[in-house]
């Protein structure tokens, strides 16, 4: 009766020891880490070919230029779309402007205008909120950046000689940084004791030389990078500290964002020729100050840095006027020092309790991708002590030794381990006999890939099929062990059927059967047949199935049907809930239109969120066809965000009330809140189609 060890958990890896590689619930394989590449470069520039002053990003690969023009233009390179949302000549900002951006705003920053920050929809370019000058709280944005929440922070010196017509600030003028929340009041100010200018400079001086450089990260926290003593000050609710990079005598620091990790990336803006560019990376550092390994994959001048919600970098050269996307990629670790992707694991020694066991095979289920290999090495005794580099040694303490590094176990146990079997998944051992087994396993990958050892058996003692077959067959040894090694190939597909048929339950358990087999369960059921259900969906579906029919054709049946498909208990309208509206005459029609016409009718209702496609929306119909009785009719509604009259607004849902507010044109005029606008025909909607004096008037 063959016995096995399973190797198919991280806890049964762990008792072994490895170096290079990742073990986790999917197997173990080499370790990875991420690296960013160059995606495409870009020529910067708007539709009016100006050079690029500034850039930020908007939605994920959308990009909002600000050109020496004085136009802002939104550009999508992946939709091929192009559109100026600002244009010049409308005096919001100058060539000293500077932007950031989120999905809906662009905040246009400018410390020499008297519209320090103006927050504008990208969708309409209508300004939201303004910070002028002459408010209360003084503000000279020398840079700015948004955390995930969409709060703006700010960096700007405490107080500006305005009297001056240069703007200086004096040497030992504090800089601080303060956030704004959405509505563009102040609402923290983060201060540092070491935070102080060192000599007296003009306030555009300072942005040309870009001492001052702000990066949010996750969390709220902010780190400001002071290029004059290359010192990183971070801030957040918990307090600040700060620490000092190491940055290489001759670099000139500009650009500066804190990507992934958090990992600090600095640009360097150095003049240098061509020939020499290839010596000019992104420098890295911990958070604490530490240098890691450059950017080697960017050469050239980077005056700003900036990740997007997808953690790919812009770096823009602001000399070429070039514009480059990288994005992160996983590369596999090489081992070392050795420059190869590789790694090794030790075993432990694997006791069969039994001294002289022949032991039989081992299988393995593994990815193996083209050009890399899995090697497995094996070395069998009935004792754990053998002499090693000339001393009598217990070989688990020699594998095993975490202050022993990988090269002198190799060297030390080179004699004892046998010739490598290679991306096998199914072989038999040849010479292993002993109470003990030692596994030593060694992955080769590419840049790209690596092998994925997901389960390994070793079974043991030798079972195979020649035990069954007369003496003859077994009396000529060499003969013998051929006729074994030949059979054996039978046993094992024998041996893949009983597996099969002894595990054939868990096909029929929603939280077990393999993902192809999900679909199949559920047609059984006759369940989530339409191919827009995901495989989570359907387990659902599966597992919830009692319950689900039990409730088939009613009004609790049908929100849960719907939940679990949207994620959000939909609102259900009968005819009793809305009779006694029908019955007052000036009402009757618009509920009518609205709901429904007579008792055998009803509504679903459902957020715009829940069925943003058609695909959606069709999948939810076929849903109400399933689960409404044959005598009803039932009517599928999609909410849209807002206020409409005569149509669905329910205040909560996708309506809200707000303190009326003014409408700003621009810096100089508003509408106040009771001025109306009318559109002909634009069924009297304020949006952003909305034209004064084509399709809409003042009234």
């Amino acid at each position: 009766m063959n016995r096995f060890f399973s190797l198919n958990n991280p806890s049964d890896w762990q008792r072994g020891i490895w170096y290079n590689l990742h073990v986790s619930n999917e197997g173990i394989a080499l370790n990875k880490s991420p690296e960013y590449v160059i995606d495409y470069v870009h020529q910067a520039g708007t539709t009016h070919h100006s050079r690029l002053l500034d850039f930020a990003m908007a939605r994920v690969g959308s990009l909002l230029w600000l050109d020496e023009s004085g136009h802002i233009t939104h550009y999508d390179d992946g939709n091929n779309f192009k559109e100026t949302v600002f244009r010049a000549g409308r005096g919001l900002f100058s060539k000293d402007s500077f932007l950031v951006a989120d999905d809906e705003y662009v905040y246009i920053l400018d410390p020499e205008a008297r519209r320090k920050v103006g927050a504008y929809s990208i969708a309409n370019g209508q300004c939201v909120w303004s910070w002028e000058e002459g408010e209360e709280q003084r503000l000279f944005p020398l840079d700015a950046g948004l955390d995930e929440e969409g709060r703006l922070y700010i960096t700007t010196p405490v107080l500006v000689d305005q009297d001056n017509e240069r703007k200086e600030i004096a040497a030992g003028t504090q800089v601080v940084v303060l956030r704004l929340n959405r509505a563009g009041k102040v609402d923290a100010t983060y201060a540092h004791e070491e935070l102080r200018v060192k000599e007296t400079a003009t306030l555009r001086e300072i942005r040309r030389r870009r001492l001052f450089r702000l990066s949010v990260a996750e969390a709220g926290k902010a780190y400001l990078f002071w290029a004059q003593t290359n010192q990183v000050f971070r801030f957040s609710s918990e307090g600040a500290d700060v620490c000092t990079l190491a940055i290489p005598s001759g670099t000139k620091p500009a650009g500066f964002a804190v990507g992934p990790g958090p990992i600090l990336y600095v640009g360097d803006r150095r003049s240098i020729d061509s020939a020499h560019d290839h010596t000019r990376f992104i420098l890295r550092f911990q958070p604490t100050g530490e240098a890691l390994a450059p950017l080697t994959n960017y050469h050239g001048r980077a005056d700003k840095l900036v990740f997007d919600n997808q953690q790919r970098l812009y770096v823009w050269d602001a000399q070429k006027n070039v514009l480059t996307m990288m994005r992160l990629v996983s590369r596999t670790s090489n081992l070392d020092a050795t420059g190869i992707p590789m790694g090794i694991y030790f075993s432990r020694a694997l006791d069969s309790t039994e001294y002289e066991t022949v032991w039989h095979k081992f299988t393995l289920e593994a990815d193996i991708p083209e050009e890399t290999q899995l090697l497995i090495s094996t070395f069998s005794s009935d004792r754990k002590e053998h002499v090693i580099d000339g001393a009598v040694r217990n070989l688990d303490d020699v594998l095993l030794a975490p202050d022993m590094d990988w090269r002198t176990k190799l060297q030390r146990t080179a004699n004892l381990w046998s010739e490598p079997v290679i991306n096998a998944s199914d072989a038999l051992f040849h010479s292993a006999k002993g109470r003990y087994l030692w596994l030593k396993i060694e992955w080769l990958g590419t840049d790209r890939h690596s092998p994925l050892l997901r389960q390994m058996r070793i079974y043991s003692p030798r079972d195979t099929f020649l035990r069954y077959l007369p003496a003859t067959y077994q009396s000529e040894p060499a003969s013998a062990n051929f006729l074994e090694r030949f059979l054996s190939l039978f046993g094992t597909f024998y041996l893949e059927l009983e597996e099969q048929i002894d595990t054939i339950s868990r096909l029929f358990d929603p939280d077990t059967t393999p993902g192809e087999f999900v679909p199949w369960l559920a047609s059984w059921l006759g369940m989530g047949r339409d191919e827009h259900w995901t495989e989570a969906q359907r387990r659902e579906l599966i597992r919830r199935a009692p319950e689900l029919y039990a409730e088939r054709g009613t009004r609790a049946g049908l929100e849960k049907m719907v939940q679990l498909y949207t994620g959000e208990r939909p609102m259900i309208v009968e005819y009793f809930q809305i009779r006694d509206m029908k019955a007052i005459p000036e009402l009757h029609e618009l509920i009518s239109s609205l709901y429904m016409d007579h008792p055998y009718q009803f509504c679903l209702i459902v957020s715009q969120e829940c069925a943003t496609t058609e695909r959606e929306q069709s999948v939810l119909q076929k849903i109400l066809e399933d689960q409404t009785p044959a005598f009803t009719e039932a009517k599928l509604i999609v909410l849209r965000p807002g206020i409409y009259a005569d149509l669905h607004s329910y205040v909560g849902i996708n309506s809200y009330l707000t303190e009326p507010s003014f409408l700003t044109l621009d810096q100089n005029l508003s509408i106040p809140y009771n001025t109306v606008l009318s559109g002909k025909d634009r069924s009297r909607r304020i949006d952003y189609d909305t034209r004064i004096g084509l399709d809409a008037e003042l009234e």
